[in-house]
Formats: structure tokens, C-alpha cells, sequence
């Protein structure tokens, strides 16, 4: 979808343009500010003139057919005014009003059924409704509902903000107005949804950050091209994901399930793309802010250089940085040598560093230790523990000054002023040291959070990830069919995973027949597709030493099942030679509705429950990816070798996972759940072996 002809109209009609304050006044004075403002027409049934305009009584009046209608009427008069936008070659249309399918009934849902219609048969984009529309300062265009609080240049490079939140969206825009370069408030999505407007940011040489806040995914393959390519062009994406609920895993067949969560395959796919997810609306703002003002000056690596202006600062940047992963490198003995020289007597050159606020009143020695501290090689990015309260004191002058003339000289770090307490800011001095590159972080702990999420994101390289999508092709139904299983580990074993020798039977004389094919000990299980965690209904037997103990065991285990759950269906045992044990372990597959299929890994057996230690990824990943998810356990310690234990085959162990994946990714529109619970991992260069496995299908 090229949704140029909305972003960029060549003419705009504002129909229900009013003097009376609302969005027919506030959308009227922002397009009426925009540079196409010759070309901006103002239409009211009632009225002949607005704010000083001659005003027309329909679209059909005006001397030219208009790219762009805004229309702030009523909701039972927007499809009327769309069908006749729609017969005169409109392109795209704004529709603030709300009344629509958000309300939850019958006639709302049908009235924006009936405007996507209308749309799509013209071929019209449209913004809305239930929304106060999109703004780009780029070319300095205005379908707001509100002034878009226009700086007095066009933006160059910014911000392409959306939000599902017309509230949201505003905030952004009022707190940091020259650094949005575009801005969309995108309701009820009813044909132009977040997503498509994330694609146009993501392809758009404007935009150097897109921050989004999302509520729910329409279109999650157009979501992941949004993140593809913002992730090869290296454009940071901060999102805000609201309605983060597990309620939806309750009803989950497999422990993959239960562990995987809503919001788990949402958190991973930002993972996959190295989305910066934020958890408050504060962070959010605050690194979105972060990122436009550094335009691509990144550190190369986590090594801080901190100067604050007491030591208590300096204890808490110190164990701020602990707490997000950040170093705090010491002095070359050169940059030291230079500090030294420059400080009191009583202070001491070591990073983090308080010079104390006395020398702050001498900017040649300011400069000599900031810029020795700026070509230390130990060092990554500088921060500076600076308030710009609204009242400046000398000291902030002076730092101003210094950084600005650093920047100037092109200085080797990015610089970050982080200040301790909330305070009004001197909105000047922000506005001067952004201009210089040099963004102002949230207070404290937030402020630290945010480096690591910036340092996160340069160490993130989209080459060691597997940027496709397995987004499902079509509506999965509500039917589950579980597979037996022998099922189950056929289907795996046709992939390449390794399962035990194994055989079916029916009844008591095909066992008989069959025994021969195995070797002794042997597992005995049930073989239903109703039973499917056979340990709680006694549906095992394990180490069975010949014929005649298999045999009495397949009479005891039918019973135990059959008294357990009487209607289930058993087509009689599944018997597979034991295989040694090992670290056990869980591999499993859950099909996210929205996203696709998500890889599952964890500490398995009957601990998969009790430590919930998993780690998530979609479907499919490679040989690296699944390595990765198996380091962020806890339990990696286990398979390392630990206390003396013998490394475990952790490379074949990855082997399995990406074989599990690709087959979930080639069946995503098939195959609902997977769990392989134990997985028994062995010594390196032993391999390993699926000992249970599940596969649940989607029926419809």
C-alpha cells in the first residue's frame, strides 16, 4: 500500500470546518498552516466563510478535485461524504469521528464495514476513524485535529510516531515537536492499519526512529516486513505494548503452551528484529527522544565514561551499570595522568568521576579533561550527570559550552546528560545540546536502562538472525486433534529427529508378535490421542527387563487408563526400547494465532513446570539462534558441565531445535503445539534423543 497520497497531498478539503473550538477549527488552522495552504478548501453546508476563508457547501463546488478530505462531521454523515469523495477521484480521507466498531455494537460495526467498502471499491486510503489523524513535517502538511505545533524549519530527519492512541500520539508530538518528523493516530485502522504505516517509516530516509504504541497486530507479515527492514537499514524501532495478558495459555494442551504465553511470542518477535521494547509511557517518550537526537551516533560498545558532580551520584551510577550490564572501564594511564593534573587534591581520578563542582568555573581545564576523556580507547560513550534545571547554574553554562564545542571538533563519544531528580528543564539548554547530538536521559535508574537498551541495539546484528516470516496463511479453526504418540514421532523422525526404536500393538497377541523387533529393557506407554500426560493416569511403565513383565505391564497399564478416564480412545500400547538417560530436556513448538509458529526450549522431565526456566524465538531459527536461546537459560549451566559433570552434545541438541522449527515453520497453517518432553541430551559427540513427543493438529 503506497500511502504517499496521504502523507503528501497536493490539496486538502476540510469538510465541517468550523470558527467554534474543536477538530472542525483545529483541523482547519493545521491545514490552513500547511505548505499547500493555497490549495486548502474549507467546506460547511451552513456556513459562507470560515476563519477569514470563503467556505463551499459540498466537494463538488470546489475548482479542483482534492487529493485529501478531512472530515469532521458526524458519524452518521461520514459514509455519505466518502461515497462522494470516492465518485470525484479522491485519493484518501481522515475520519476523526468515533461511533464506529469501538463502541461494540452492531450499528457501529456495520457503519465501518460499509466505509471500508466504500473505500476499497474507490481505491481511497484512509486514516481513522475514531482518531485525530497524521501529520509530516517534512513537507509540513496538517490533517490534525489540533495544530501540529510546526517548527520554524522542516524537520530533515525524526521520529515517524504512530500510536493506536490519539492521546498517545499527541504526547509525543507536544513534548518534543522538533523531532517528529510524522505522526499518525491510527483508531480503528478500518483500511490503513499501524502496521502499513510502520512499512512506510521503515522505508522512509526521514525517519531515523519509529516509535510505536501498539494495542494488538492486524497484519502481523506486514509488521515483521515493517521490523525486516527497519532491522537491515539498522533504523531503530521503540515499541510500548500494552495488554500484555496470559489468560489465553490456560487452555493450552502441551506444557509448550502453558510456558509460551500471549505476550511471550510478541516479546520474542521484537527480539528476533532487535526491536528496543519499552515497558512505560515515560521510557517510552524519553528513548524515542534518545535515538532521534543521536540520528545514528552510536557507541561501538557498553564502556562508560561518567562524570557526576558528587560521590553519591557516582555510588549509584556505579551500581546502575552493574544492574543493566554496563561497564565502567578505567582510565588509560595517560587520560588518568591528564584528570589528575586537572582536579582538587582531595578528589580522585577514577571513573566514575567527581571533579568536584569548584573547577566547573574554568572551562580551559573543563575541556582539557573532557576531551581527554573522550579519546581514552577504554571508552565507549560519555555520560554527564548535568541537571539543566530551568534556573542554569555556572556550572551547566560552562559544560554547555564545552560540549557544544567538542561536537564541533568532531568528538569520538556520544554524549548523555542524565540527571538525578525530576525538575522543570531549561527547555533552551535541552534544545542546545540536542542540537549538538547530545540527548537528555530520564532521571536515574531509567536513565540507565535506556543505555542498555541502546547499547543492546548496537550490539544487535540482523546477518546472525533469520529475518522471514512464518505468519500463518490463513485463519487456524478452534478444532484440536491430538496425534498418538507413535504419530507424533513419526512425523519428527521423517525431519531427521532421532526417537527410540519403537512398536505398536493392539492387543495382547500383537505385542507378543512384535517384541522381538526391540531389545530389552523396553518402555511401555498407552496409545491414546485422549491421554496425553500418561504419568497421571498411570499410562507408563518403565525398565521392563523381558516378554512376560511387557506383558503383565500392558494389562495393568490399560486398566489404569481405562479407570482413569473411561470415554478416552485407546488403540492399545506404544513399546520402545529404553534409552539411556540424560539431561533431560523440552523442546517444543506453540502456534501463536497472529505471529506463527514459536520455538520453545527449557529444562525438561517433571521439572519443565516446576523452574519454568524457557526461552522463546519464532519459527524457523538457525544453528546460532538456537544456541542463543539455550544460553539464556538457567539451566545452560547443566549442559556446559557442572560440578565435574561431562559437557553435554549442546551442538546436536541445536540441531534438533532447528529441524523442530523448520517443520513447524513449512506446517504453520497444520500443526498447533509440539512438545519432545524429555529430550535426553548426552556426553558431547553422543547426540541426543527424543523420548515423548506430542504433536497436537489443527482440525479445521
Amino acid at each position: 500500500m503506497n500511502l504517499e497520497s496521504l502523507f503528501c497531498p497536493r490539496s486538502i478539503a476540510v469538510v465541517g470546518a468550523s470558527d467554534k473550538p474543536g477538530m472542525g477549527r483545529g483541523a482547519a488552522e493545521g491545514a490552513l498552516q500547511s505548505s499547500v495552504a493555497e490549495h486548502v478548501y474549507l467546506v460547511n453546508i451552513k456556513r459562507d466563510e470560515v476563519l477569514g476563508r470563503k467556505c463551499y457547501h459540498s466537494l463538488q463546488e470546489l475548482p479542483e478535485v482534492v487529493d485529501t478530505v478531512i472530515l469532521c462531521v458526524n458519524v452518521k454523515l461520514v459514509n455519505p461524504y466518502l461515497e462522494e469523495a470516492g465518485r470525484l477521484g479522491v485519493k484518501s480521507a481522515v475520519v476523526y469521528a468515533s461511533g464506529f466498531s469501538e463502541e461494540g455494537t452492531e450499528e457501529g460495526r456495520r457503519l465501518e464495514e460499509e466505509m471500508r467498502a466504500i473505500c476499497l471499491r474507490y481505491g481511497m486510503l484512509l486514516c481513522g476513524p475514531n482518531c485525530v489523524g497524521l501529520y509530516n513535517k517534512v513537507d509540513r502538511i496538517s490533517l490534525y485535529a489540533t495544530s501540529p505545533l510546526f517548527p520554524e524549519t522542516n524537520v530533515v530527519r525524526g521520529i515517524g510516531a504512530v500510536a493506536h492512541s490519539g492521546y498517545i500520539n499527541s504526547n509525543l508530538m507536544r513534548t518534543m515537536p522538533e523531532l517528529c518528523a510524522y505522526g499518525v493516530s491510527v483508531g480503528n485502522a478500518a483500511v490503513c492499519t499501524l502496521e502499513e504505516y510502520m512499512l512506510f517509516f521503515a522505508k522512509n530516509e526521514h525517519v531515523n526512529c519509529i516509535a510505536a504504541y501498539v494495542e494488538g497486530i492486524r497484519d502481523a507479515a506486514v509488521f515483521e516486513e515493517a521490523l525486516r527492514i527497519a532491522a537491515e537499514k539498522r533504523k531503530p524501532v521503540v515499541i510500548m505494548k500494552s495488554g500484555r495478558s496470559k489468560k489465553g495459555s490456560a487452555a493450552a494442551a502441551s506444557h509448550t503452551g502453558n510456558l509460551a504465553g500471549d505476550y511471550g511470542s510478541f516479546a520474542c518477535l521484537l527480539e528476533r528484529y532487535g526491536v528496543v521494547a519499552v515497558d512505560s509511557l515515560e521510557e517510552f517518550n524519553a528513548t524515542a527522544r534518545m535515538f532521534a537526537v543521536l540520528d545514528g551516533r552510536y557507541p561501538r560498545g557498553r564502556g562508560i565514561a561518567a562524570v557526576n558532580f558528587s560521590g553519591g551520584e557516582n555510588t549509584i551510577c556505579a551500581d546502575f551499570c552493574e544492574k543493566y550490564g554496563l561497564e565502567l572501564p578505567a582510565y588509560e594511564e595517560k587520560t588518568r595522568a591528564v584528570v589528575e593534573s586537572l582536579i582538587p587534591a582531595f578528589s580522585t581520578p577514577r571513573n566514575p568521576l567527581d571533579p568536584t563542582t569548584e573547577m566547573f568555573t574554568q572551562k580551559d581545564k573543563v575541556k582539557e579533561m573532557f576531551s581527554a576523556i573522550f579519546a581514552d580507547q577504554n571508552m565507549d560513550l560519555f555520560v554527564l550527570g548535568l541537571e539543566l534545571a530551568a534556573k542554569l547554574e555556572p556550572k551547566d553554562l560552562t559544560c554547555l559550552e564545552v560540549l557544544e564545542e567538542l561536537e564541533q571538533e568532531g568528538a569520538r563519544l556520544p554524549c548523555f546528560l542524565v540527571p538525578s531528580f525530576e525538575k522543570d528543564r531549561n527547555r533552551e539548554a535541552v534544545a542546545r545540546m540536542q542540537r549538538a547530538g547530545v540527548p537528555l536521559l530520564a532521571t536515574g535508574d531509567l536513565a540507565y536502562k535506556m543505555l542498555r537498551s541502546l547499547c543492546d541495539f548496537v550490539s544487535y546484528s540482523p546477518a546472525g538472525h533469520t529475518l522471514v516470516t512464518a505468519t500463518p496463511e490463513r485463519k487456524h479453526g478452534k478444532g484440536r486433534l491430538a496425534l498418538s504418540e507413535a504419530e507424533s514421532k513419526a512425523e519428527i523422525s521423517a525431519r531427521g529427529v532421532r526417537v527410540p526404536a519403537q512398536i505398536r500393538a493392539a492387543n495382547l497377541q500383537e505385542l507378543r508378535e512384535k517384541l522381538p523387533e526391540l531389545s530389552f529393557p523396553v518402555v511401555l506407554k498407552i496409545d491414546s490421542p485422549d491421554i496425553l500426560h500418561k504419568t497421571e493416569a498411570g499410562g507408563v511403565a518403565l525398565n521392563l527387563q523381558d516378554s512376560a513383565e511387557t506383558e503383565r505391564a500392558f494389562e495393568r497399564v490399560t486398566a489404569s487408563c481405562r479407570a482413569f478416564r473411561p470415554d478416552a480412545r485407546i488403540d492399545g500400547v506404544l513399546v520402545q526400547e529404553m534409552v539411556p538417560a540424560g539431561t533431560e530436556m523440552i523442546v517444543g513448538v506453540k502456534n501463536d494465532p497472529v505471529y506463527g509458529p514459536m520455538l520453545l526450549c527449557g529444562m525438561g522431565g517433571v521439572f519443565v513446570e516446576v523452574f519454568r526456566d524457557a526461552a522463546l524465538s519464532p519459527c524457523p531459527v538457525n544453528h546460532a539462534e538456537a544456541r542463543a536461546m539455550l544460553e539464556r537459560l538457567k539451566a545452560f549451566k547443566l549442559l556446559r558441565g557442572y560440578r565435574g559433570s561431562a559437557p553435554c552434545d549442546v551442538d546436536a541438541l541445536c540441531e534438533l531445535m532447528v529441524k523442530l522449527s523448520q517443520y513447524a515453520a513449512d506446517m504453520r497453517d497444520t500443526v498447533a503445539e509440539i512438545d519432545l518432553n524429555p529430550v535426553f541430551v548426552y556426553e558431547e559427540g553422543k547426540g541426543v534423543a527424543a523420548a515423548d513427543a506430542l504433536i497436537v493438529k489443527y482440525t479445521d
